[in-house]
C-alpha cells in the first residue's frame, strides 16, 4: 500500500510539474520579455516543491531582500497612548496587569 501511495504521489508530482511547465511555457510565449515583477513571480514559482504530499511554494508577495520599515516612533506613540489610557482607567489597568502577570507566571 505504501508503495502504491508513493507511486501515485510521484505520478501526481510529474503531472503537476508538467502542468506548471505548460503554464510557464504559455506565459513565456505570450511575452518574450516579461516585466521585472513577472520574472520575479516566475522565479518564485519555479521553486515550488512537492513535500509530504503537498505542494509548497514561497510567498509571491514577500521579497526577502526588502528592508523592514523602522516603525519605532509609531510603536512608542502607541505605547504612550496605552499607558495614558491605563493610568486614566485604573480598573482596566488592574485587568491588564493581571493578564500580563499570568503570562509571566506561565513563562511566556
Amino acid at each position: 500500500l505504501d508503495e502504491d501511495l508513493f507511486l501515485e504521489s510521484e505520478k501526481t508530482q510529474r503531472e503537476m510539474m508538467k502542468y506548471f511547465n505548460l503554464e510557464t511555457q504559455e506565459f513565456a510565449e505570450k511575452d518574450e520579455n516579461p516585466s521585472e515583477e513577472d520574472q520575479y513571480c516566475m522565479d518564485v514559482l519555479d521553486q515550488a516543491t512537492f513535500k509530504d504530499g503537498h505542494w509548497c511554494s514561497p510567498m509571491l508577495w514577500k521579497d526577502p531582500n526588502k528592508p523592514m520599515a523602522n516603525n519605532a516612533s509609531m510603536a512608542l506613540r502607541r505605547l504612550k497612548g496605552i499607558l495614558r489610557r491605563l493610568n486614566d482607567q485604573p480598573e482596566i489597568k488592574e485587568k491588564y496587569n493581571t493578564v500580563i502577570q499570568g503570562y509571566l507566571d506561565d513563562g511566556l
